[in-house]
């Protein structure tokens, strides 16, 4: 091995066994296009690459390391990758159906005289949503949500539902399509059957009055008695822990019900008579996700929702696309379902994996795409060779930037600074000699020219919020290069490849063998 200063060094190095691992990051591309990149340590540049859908027997070979496919989800890629002495290395990446569009829930409004349908969706654009009775399967009424992020609301609501009758929602747009049952909730507004306390296996609930000495509950399936209480009268008794005021028709508390569907005997003011009131009661499992726009560079924040009624505590786990845990978050009070979670920002774009679970044990799985800003950077130096300068030669940091952070990706952010502001200890303050755009690394790359030997911190100023950050490095006098441990990988009979890695000397080197 020879430096660029003329020095050599020699050795011999042993023949090892080859093997090689390899690392696969997916990215959702919309409308049901997935890219997988892939990372290997093979030392060959001659690998295939290629992927098997499901159980499928035959695998898809294409060109280079990134592959962009079709896919219906849920479904398991296996990504294959080949070198040209036989051996395989398969990573399996599973597609879970939320990475594409998927109806959340389904939420409703009881009425006096009819109910009202809200569905909640989410990774559409400018969906079609569509109301069908059930069994019937007659179109009721159709609705056009608008393009761009919209989760559901007043325009594509379902209004003025007559009761008596089931109902089923599809939303589709020219990528996804989606369905959810609706079942009837017939009952008359006024006149309630309020839960009021959630548990893991149980509920609370309260039922109006009916202008008798006691109320009743029967269980819906069986038509049996469940329990009779005293009635309370209108606004005294017991407090509704929800509003913190007696229950405003007065009635009765039942505690400890099995989940499932109820009926009482109500005096209701909106018909003026004694009525069946039906419900039909399940475990609070409204939980969602998503991501909050920001100025952090190295920080994300997202929104962790769960139902009110969910019991507590809260934990929000968050994981990034290589599934190592880089926060937890556990909430112990009501008093804010919708937190606020920083997390370490992934150091690229991928797929954040959201985990909630409530204090029952029941978890809910989320999948969020992660466009990020985040500061990754590399510093180089190069030295230069014992001569007329001294024993350093007059030495250059280079600095290589992310483009996320380092320059203004279309966001309004500025391009980035950065300058030395000490040496040894003392404060400087020495500007970049220059920066220009590497577009065979994709980098930012700023230039420190000439400089003597002793250790420098950099300061670079990036993002739209002028966040800073810090790099400490040294300039060192020349030291003399020494080839450190060799591996030599065998493909074949008597093909060889030799890898070295060095510490000291000035780049380039060259290698005979």
């Amino acid at each position: 091995m020879k430096d660029a200063c003329g020095t050599i060094r020699t050795r011999q190095a042993t023949i090892t066994p080859y093997s090689f691992t390899a690392a696969v990051s997916m990215t959702p591309l919309g409308c049901g296009k997935f890219q997988f990149d892939i990372k290997t340590t093979a030392s060959s540049s001659n690998l295939q690459y290629g992927y098997i859908i499901g159980g499928r027997p035959d695998t898809v070979w294409v060109a280079g390391d990134q592959i962009i496919t079709q896919l219906t989800a849920p479904v398991t890629v296996h990504i294959v990758v080949k070198d040209e002495c036989g051996n395989t290395v398969t990573v399996d990446q599973y597609i879970p159906k939320e990475t594409g569009g998927y109806i959340k829930i389904l939420n409703e409004r009881i009425m006096c005289n009819g109910q009202e349908i809200y569905p909640e969706y989410y990774g559409f654009d400018a969906p079609t949503v569509c109301l069908y009775t059930y069994p019937q399967r007659q179109l009721v009424q159709c609705k056009q949500a608008p393009s761009g992020v919209y989760n559901g609301g007043a325009l594509t609501n379902f209004f003025s539902l007559p009761f008596g009758q089931d109902y089923y929602v599809i939303v589709q747009d020219g990528c996804y399509r989606d369905s959810a049952f609706f079942k009837d909730k017939t009952s008359v507004g006024g006149s309630e059957l309020n839960p009021f306390a959630w548990h893991c296996n149980t509920f609370d609930l309260h039922s109006d009055g009916n202008n008798s000495d006691s109320v009743c509950i029967y269980n819906s399936v069986t038509n049996q008695l469940v329990q009779c209480k005293p009635g309370q009268a209108p606004g005294s008794g017991n407090i509704n822990p929800n509003t913190g005021v007696p229950w405003p028709y007065g009635g009765a508390e039942f505690f400890d019900l099995p989940y499932g569907c109820y009926y009482s005997y109500i005096y209701d003011p909106c018909e003026d008579t004694l009525i069946r009131i039906d419900t039909c009661v399940t475990y609070p499992k409204i939980v969602k996700t998503g991501l909050l726009a920001s100025c952090a560079i190295n920080e994300t924040v997202l929104n962790s929702y769960f139902s009110p009624e969910t019991p507590l505590p809260w934990t929000t786990q968050v994981f990034w696309p290589n599934d190592s845990l880089v926060k937890t978050h556990i909430t112990t009070c009501t008093c804010n379902p919708g937190w606020y979670i920083n997390y370490p920002t992934y150091p690229q774009p991928g797929t954040i994996k959201i985990i909630q679970e409530d204090g029952c044990g029941r978890r809910d799985t989320s999948y969020l795409v992660q466009p990020v800003l985040y500061p990754k950077r590399s510093l180089d130096i190069r030295g230069g060779c014992p001569g007329i300068y001294g024993v350093s030669g007059g030495g250059d940091i280079v600095l290589k930037g992310s483009a996320a952070a380092y320059t203004s990706m279309g966001i309004g952010a500025t391009l980035a600074t950065v300058k030395i502001i000490k040496k040894d200890a003392t404060t400087v303050d020495i500007p970049q000699s220059y920066t220009q755009w590497n577009a065979a690394t994709n980098t930012q790359d700023y230039f420190f020219s000439n400089l003597a030997t002793g250790t420098y911190v950099l300061e670079s100023t990036i993002g739209c919020a002028g966040y800073k950050i810090y790099d400490t490095i040294a300039i060192k006098p020349y030291a003399y290069p020494t080839q450190e441990q060799t591996h030599i990988t065998q493909c074949g009979t008597n093909s060889f490849v030799f890898k070295d890695s060095v510490s000291g000397g000035v780049a380039p080197f060259t290698f005979e063998v």
